[in-house]
């Protein structure tokens, strides 16, 4: 699966690097605040992403899901599961990366 990274988000990293460096800073205080493993926060983070439809932020924490070890099947259980509240129906299988559908 590719590393894409919009244009938009290089182009914010470069305009606001004191913003970008303090809302890297925040992820890294977050991440380490709590007792969730680095796979369960991934799969946290995709759920919130299909949920509000925000498909680059799908393919994004789809990426991290990957990197973190999560098997193609654990992800897809999410987006599954997600269907049963209806987000799978109003976004269609279109913001899911090719790696993780059947």
């Amino acid at each position: 699966m590719g590393q894409k990274i919009p244009a938009s988000y290089i182009a914010f990293q470069q305009t606001y690097p004191d913003v970008y460096a303090t809302y890297e800073q925040l992820g890294a205080v977050v991440h380490a605040m709590g007792p969730l493993d680095e796979p369960t926060r991934a799969l946290i983070k995709l759920a919130l992403a299909i949920g509000v439809g925000a498909e680059g932020a799908v393919h994004s924490h789809t990426r991290k899901c990957l990197d973190a070890n999560l098997s193609a099947d654990a992800i897809r259980q999410v987006a599954l599961l997600l269907a049963q509240d209806g987000h799978f129906l109003v976004a269609g299988p279109a913001p899911y990366p090719s790696a993780i559908m059947p």
